[in-house]
């Protein structure tokens, strides 16, 4: 990996220097940590319920991580780009008993190395995962079912791809098998026919759930094993099912025949009815063989006669789905109602008659056989009145707790008839056309037409009736219904909740719960939207929703009543004398615009919870809801209508009087002003104010409205997310409740926040400011919020951390910096020096654009010293910068060459003096060389005394023999002396051993600085013969 440019052109060179002062290994253990961290990468691991779960989904990873833990036992590779799998892929895993490769080889996620045939799986590529139990491979494409996958396995998924056949051989293997998924692999646009060879599940002998929906099966596959507990072969094309296809299956408990020769009309979906509209097929006595059965669902097969010889050996059913069929002169009629005594649900929604809108539910007294139902859902039967008799053969179920008559279109209700149901913990009409009570009458028999229906026939636009029914459930979730919470009877998809005939079917929280246990979390109260659409889910049950019918907040206090999404436009002094005992009450989305006065709700005395959202309200009144004495939580969001209204009265002082309110939502209401200018609680403990104008109730020219919630003096909860606040005004902050433990001041515009006032808030544990505008936090936070466990401050801009900024925050458990502008991390940010005693245990830093020059070594130190403190999704944790390095993670990155400031100075400083030197030597020598040798040699001469040492041991060896005078200026007669008169008579001839001739030569031997006439005398002096001139 290259270095990050820019940052290391002073240490390249001098960590060669430190290697040859250290041999290199106590340098770069210190700054190595590539191959040394602590942490898990890409994969974020964790312990749960003795597992050590590897979550490595949506990392765009293209191979399996080699740096996965030996120890990990679940494995989620989900939502990557792996396109391959080798034996070769994963490391040893010893331990691993699930992995989860689901939508990896999906076009749709533009995978470059994607083929054609989607997925490659090598054969054996799994076989080394010894302890693997369970393997996921959805959405892949995979053309077939791997081979050689390990015997080990016990659950296999195989949905959404693209495998249209089974045989013997890809099942011979897999005797382990107990869960084997294959739905969704040729589904509605696919022309072919899934293949499924007879007897290719008999060898599963431990086979206990079999999907096969959404399969162009044509029939019901032979030879399948007796162990089988659970079978789904919904919309798989079947339209005749034989005496004998369920032969042998004692054991199963759960037999889903859905969208086999399907309702068709208005789907929503691509729907193929069978020959002439005709209903499935099923032989009377093909059920015989399953005694144990328990759960049935035979929606959508265009039933039209129910045959009571189905139920006649089905002694242990407890679940029967008939939704969206032609059963509506069935249900009055009802023989098979008498072969259910165990029945505990029995779903019959969406059975109207076409064009058709009849004035009365008409049941068969059948129904009262049905002395083990606790859930009846009549949803789409679709009748104009609701009378007593209508219902009479229900009054006898003894165990009747819910009944659902959503989306029907009723009119007119008796709403006496629900006192002779005293067991009813759930009375669900939501989606009709109930109007208010006046006198005893419903307003719309009254008044006539006030909603702009025809008050004799609604049905004079058959076809718009037909529309809204038509659109039933996609991916289960109902098309027409506003609300999203439609059957309540199982909150998991069977698939995932259904055990055995022991299991309890139906989850009645309503009954099981209390108040006690209303939780009071974030998310508890906040208003969700009512019409998104979950993400698809392939093993949802497709013709119902299994999410609860109401809030399960407000089921747990009691009875529940949902009259939302009607016409009660205002509440008559009548409307709910019926239903003295409702705990939980949901008028939302009725269009009400009433001012209320303190008596409406006066035959609710035990109502504890109220929604009211979705109306247009008048709050004029200080009496309002002054009846309800038990009230606990109130739901008054989406209420703007006349709070947007200038100069219309906005009393909120009816709060006062609900002594035990506990929760106050006035969520999107854009509350602007308010006629009273605080709010005075002595009970509420949760306020919910977002989506309001806070930034011009607390302008900066306008003071009145600071003290708004200093009058909540019990308050622990405070959301003001969304209220377009640029500042909070330091008065208004002062006035916020003392004992507020969580604070919600998110997407907001706040620039800048006044971190010492949260000392006014010691008992605060959660503040939350993320998506505001935020440039800077405060240096000390545990001197200004010592008792704060989480801090969220993501999605700001916040580009550097102060020093000090978290030391002493013992009591900090998790802080979230994610998406802001962090370039680098300080060590001393992170209160290195008080690790030991923080309880910090979740960082979050992704999507900051980090700078990765060596900068970052001190936060990667920290990083690896500091194990416990989980960082999520490491992945995200990436640089932008330098260039080299931009999208990778801080983890991945070589930092060996790196060292710090101070070693890195006084290296540079010490191998600059010795460079400075060696070059001053040498420069010296060059250029100052003779220089030195002459002021030497004087220096040293009168130190000493002057002496010619020539003409001393001349004097007393006679050393010359003899003395050569000539012209030294010129150089030939000077080149001539020096290399030819000197050689021959100093040095001889070659080869000739007599004596040589020792000359005296000015230019050599004539001492320096002495007077020429004296250099000559001494010269003469000094020669033993003769003086030669030149």
């Amino acid at each position: 990996m290259s270095i990050p440019r820019g940052a290391m052109s002073l240490h390249a060179w001098t960590v060669a220097w430190l290697c040859l002062l250290t041999g290199c290994h106590a340098f770069l253990s210190s700054s190595d940590t590539t191959h040394h961290s602590s942490r898990s990468y890409p994969c974020d691991e964790r312990r749960q319920n003795g597992s050590v779960l590897a979550e490595c989904n949506r990392r765009g990873l293209r191979e399996v991580p080699r740096t996965v833990s030996a120890y990990v036992t679940e494995l989620d590779l989900s939502n990557n780009l792996i396109a391959r799998i080798t034996n070769a892929s994963f490391p040893p895993l010893p331990n691993v008993t699930r992995i989860n490769l689901n939508h990896n080889a999906n076009r749709g996620q533009g995978n470059p190395s994607l083929r054609e045939s989607g997925m490659q799986i090598t054969d054996g590529a799994f076989l080394g995962l010894l302890r693997l139990r369970e393997l996921l491979l959805e959405d892949n494409q995979l053309g077939a079912i791997p081979a050689a996958l390990p015997a080990s396995l016990e659950e296999l998924s195989l949905v959404q791809n693209s495998i249209v056949s089974v045989s013997k051989t890809h099942t011979a293997t897999l005797r382990h098998l107990r869960r084997l998924h294959l739905a969704w692999n040729c589904h509605f646009v696919c022309n072919k026919t899934f293949a499924a060879e007879d007897g290719a599940f008999a060898s599963l002998a431990r086979l206990e759930l079999l999907s096969l929906s959404f399969n162009n099966l044509a029939r019901v596959p032979l030879g399948l094993p007796g162990s089988l507990r659970k079978l789904f072969l919904s919309n798989a094309g079947i339209a005749r099912v034989g005496r004998d296809d369920f032969q042998g299956l004692h054991n199963l408990r759960l037999l889903d025949l859905s969208g086999n020769c399907p309702r068709c009309f208005n789907a929503p979906f691509p729907c193929t009815p069978c020959a002439g509209d005709s209903s499935i097929d099923i032989h009377p006595l093909a059920f015989q063989p399953l005694s144990r059965l328990a759960y049935l669902n035979l929606s959508s097969t265009s039933l039209r006669v129910v045959p009571a010889s189905w139920f006649a050996n089905m002694t242990s059913l407890k679940v029967l789905h008939l939704e969206f069929n032609y059963l509506a002169h069935e249900m009055a009629a009802g023989e098979f109602l008498t072969q259910l005594p165990r029945l505990q649900v029995l779903d019959l929604s969406f059975n109207y008659r076409q064009a058709e809108y009849p004035l009365r539910l008409n049941v068969s007294t059948n129904f009262a056989a049905l002395r083990s139902l606790r859930a009846l859902h009549l949803r789409g039967y679709v009748f104009q009145e609701l009378r007593r008799e209508d219902v009479r053969p229900l009054v006898a179920l003894p165990r009747l707790k819910t009944i659902n008559l959503g989306v029907n279109f009723i009119r007119q209700i008796d709403f006496d008839l629900f006192q002779d149901f005293p067991g009813l913990r759930l009375i669900y009409l939501s989606e009709n056309r109930i109007s208010p009570l006046v006198g005893g009458h419903d307003a719309q028999s009254s008044l006539g037409n006030l909603h702009g229906h025809d008050a004799q026939s609604p049905l004079g636009n058959v076809s718009g009736v037909q529309s809204s029914l038509g659109n039933f459930s996609v991916h289960g979730h109902d098309a027409q219904s506003s609300l999203g919470n439609l059957h309540g009877h199982n909150v998991q998809s069977p698939l995932g909740n259904f055990s055995d005939t022991q299991s309890s079917l139906v989850n009645f929280s309503d009954t099981q719960s209390s108040p006690g246990n209303v939780s009071l979390h974030r998310h508890g109260h906040r208003l969700q939207p009512r019409s998104a659409d979950p993400a698809f889910n392939p093993h949802a049950n497709f013709y119902h929703d299994t999410r609860p019918l109401v809030k399960p907040q407000c089921a747990a206090y009691g009875k529940a009543l949902d009259l939302s999404l009607n016409s009660i436009f205002f509440i008559g002094e009548r409307q709910f004398a019926s239903f003295r005992d409702v705990a939980c009450l949901n008028l939302s989305s009725n269009g009400n615009a009433q001012v209320l006065r303190g008596t409406e709700f006066a035959a609710l005395p035990r109502l504890k919870y109220l929604d009211l959202t979705d109306n247009r309200l008048d709050f004029d009144d200080d009496r309002a809801l002054g009846e309800l004495r038990e009230l606990e939580v109130l739901d008054l969001s989406r209420n703007a209508h006349y709070f947007r209204v200038a100069g219309v009265t906005h009393r909120l002082g009816f709060l006062q009087n609900l002594t035990r309110l506990r929760v106050l939502n006035l969520s999107h209401n854009g509350i602007y002003t308010l006629t009273d200018h605080a709010l005075r609680s002595a009970s509420l403990e949760e306020l919910v104010f977002r989506g309001n104008r806070l930034d011009v109730l607390w302008g900066a020219d306008d003071h009145r409205y600071w003290p708004l919630f200093q009058g909540l003096h019990n308050l622990t909860q405070l959301d003001l997310s969304f209220n377009r606040l640029q500042r909070i005004p330091e008065q208004a902050f002062l006035s916020l409740p003392r004992m507020l433990t969580e604070l919600r001041v998110s997407n907001n515009a706040l620039r800048a926040f006044a971190w010492a006032l949260l000392r006014t808030l010691p008992a605060l544990r959660l503040l939350d400011l993320s998506a505001n505008r935020l440039t800077s936090v405060t240096r000390g936070l545990s001197a200004h919020a010592p008792s704060l466990r989480t801090l969220l401050l993501a999605r700001n801009h916040i580009a550097q951390l102060p020093g000090g900024f978290l030391s002493g925050a013992a009591s900090l458990e998790r802080l979230d910096l994610s998406a802001n502008l962090l370039r680098t991390i300080n060590r001393s940010t992170l209160a290195d020096d008080a690790a030991a005693n923080t309880r910090l245990a979740v960082l979050e830093l992704g999507g900051n654009p980090l700078d990765c020059s060596c900068a970052i070594r001190d936060f990667r130190a920290w990083m690896d010293e500091h194990p416990r403190i989980t960082i999520p999704r490491l992945t995200d944790v990436a640089c932008a910068s330098p260039g080299d390095q931009k999208g990778k993670s801080v983890v991945s990155l070589e930092l060996a060459t790196c060292v710090s400031d101070t070693v890195a100075a006084i290296l540079f400083f010490f191998s600059f003096s010795v460079t400075a030197a060696v070059l001053g030597a040498a420069l010296a020598h060059h250029v100052f060389s003779w220089d030195v040798w002459f002021l030497y040699h004087v220096c040293l001469a009168k130190v000493r005394g002057y002496r010619s040492l020539s003409t001393a041991a001349a004097a007393q060896h006679s050393v010359y023999d003899a003395y050569v005078s000539y012209d030294v200026r010129d150089a030939c007669v000077a080149d001539w002396v020096i290399n030819e008169l000197r050689r021959r008579l100093e040095e001889g001839e070659d080869g000739d051993s007599g004596k040589n001739v020792l000359l005296c030569l000015e230019d050599r031997d004539w001492d320096p600085g002495l007077a020429v006439i004296d250099n000559l005398a001494r010269s003469i002096t000094a020669e033993q013969e003769d003086d030669f001139s030149c």
